[in-house]
Formats: structure tokens, C-alpha cells, sequence
């Protein structure tokens, strides 16, 4: 399975086919379990730009937000995984902050109340286990 998983990483980069915002953060999740943590973090930070690009041409787009709520996560987790604490802390921070907007700007969206939920419970279950209950963020309803 790895050698299919690295075969097909070096196939979609070097085709130039990784265009679209999904496609960047599924190339992130595979380099990351092939244990490519840097091209890995490279990759959803490139995903976190267009996602930004995008909200900055259209700053009413709730899309385009969660987009780059959802690739802060992901950098999240590969800096989490690199053992950058700080960093994931931040980027875990920020993320948070565009999903409890998104949640309250639409009380009615299951998706972004949801969001709220997972990224609070995943901080919670997976980061305190790595870095420690100091790190723990508190979260006012």
C-alpha cells in the first residue's frame, strides 16, 4: 500500500493536476501518512493560501472560510505531528476562531456547528495526549 500511496503522490505532483483546494488537502493527508511531514505541512499551507486568496476576493463567501479553517487543521495536525507544540497551538487557535464565527454568524448551519464541536473534541482527545493538558484551550459558549 505505501509504495502505491508514494507512486500515486509523485504522479499527481508531477502532472501539475494538484489545482483545486480538496485536491491540495488530500495530497497533505497521503503525504502525512507516508510520513513526508514537510512536503506534507508545505502542501496544506499551499492549500491555506488559495483558500485565502479566494476569501479575499469574496469576503462574504462562508466557503471560502471554512476552507481555511479546515486547512488550519491539517496544518494543525502536521505540526502536531512534527512535535511543534507552539505551532500547532496557533494554527489550532486560528482555526477555531474562523469556525466559532462561521457558527455564530449562521446558528442554523449543522455543518458549522459541527465544525465548532470537532475542533474542540480533536484538540482535546489527540493533543492533550501528545502535548500535555498546559495546552489545553478553554472554550466559552
Amino acid at each position: 500500500m505505501t509504495v502505491q500511496c508514494r507512486a500515486f503522490s509523485s504522479a499527481v505532483e508531477s502532472s501539475g493536476a494538484v489545482e483545486s483546494f480538496w485536491d491540495q488537502i488530500e495530497l497533505a493527508r497521503l503525504l502525512q501518512m507516508l510520513g513526508d511531514l514537510p512536503h506534507a505541512c508545505q502542501v496544506a499551507e499551499q492549500a491555506q493560501g488559495l483558500a485565502e486568496r479566494r476569501a479575499e476576493a469574496d469576503p462574504s463567501s462562508a466557503q471560502a472560510q471554512r476552507d481555511i479553517s479546515v486547512s488550519l487543521n491539517y496544518v494543525d495536525q502536521i505540526q502536531a505531528a512534527q512535535g511543534d507544540a507552539s505551532a500547532a497551538l496557533k494554527s489550532y487557535q486560528q482555526s477555531l476562531l474562523i469556525a466559532e464565527a462561521l457558527a455564530l454568524a449562521d446558528p442554523s448551519n449543522a455543518q458549522a456547528q459541527r465544525d465548532v464541536s470537532y475542533d474542540q473534541q480533536f484538540w482535546e482527545n489527540d493533543r492533550n495526549a501528545e502535548f500535555g493538558e498546559c495546552h489545553a484551550v478553554e472554550y466559552d459558549a
